[in-house]
């Protein structure tokens, strides 16, 4: 094997690791929340949930729910210990429907954006008048985490 066999194999299997990793997590724990679009027309009103796969890039889907079964959003936080002991928030936004069921359409850090998120839904849900509403997670504290931290690549609008 002479050097530049060497140094393609040393660059080569820790990329196809990473990868094959990426993959296997996000085919095994399923898609993440990317967010809801809910709009109302003269014959339906329906919300749509968005999921993501693979950080954005490839398997997105969304699924709709009638609104008629949508009772409301809840925020729900819970923390989490980091190292050196502090303690980090992690907040979700659920739909609540008439059947039991919640499901997850949004992730926050902070409470207040949860709460903001699932207030706004709760309004939206309440106003008949309102056409639509469109719940994404902020995107401007990652950029700034990304830019402050130089953090890699990961979702991007």
């Amino acid at each position: 094997m002479n050097d530049n066999t060497k140094r393609i194999l040393v660059i080569a299997i820790p990329l196809i690791a990473m990868v094959a990793s990426a993959l296997l997590l996000t085919g095994v724990f399923g898609p993440t929340d990317d967010g809801l679009r809910c709009a109302r027309t003269l014959d339906k009103a329906e919300c749509q949930v968005l999921r993501t796969r693979f950080f954005g890039l490839f398997g997105n889907s969304a699924f709709t729910i009638p609104e008629s079964t949508v009772l409301g959003a809840k925020a729900f936080c819970t923390h989490y210990l980091l190292s050196g002991g502090h303690s980090a928030p992690s907040c979700n936004v659920y739909l609540t429907l008439d059947s039991g069921q919640r499901y997850l359409v949004s992730s926050y850090r902070f409470q207040a954006q949860a709460d903001a998120s699932a207030n706004r839904l709760n309004d939206y849900i309440s106003d008949k008048s309102a056409r639509s509403i469109e719940i994404k997670e902020d995107l401007r504290l990652i950029r700034l985490m990304r830019i402050l931290f130089h953090v890699g690549p990961g979702f991007s609008t």
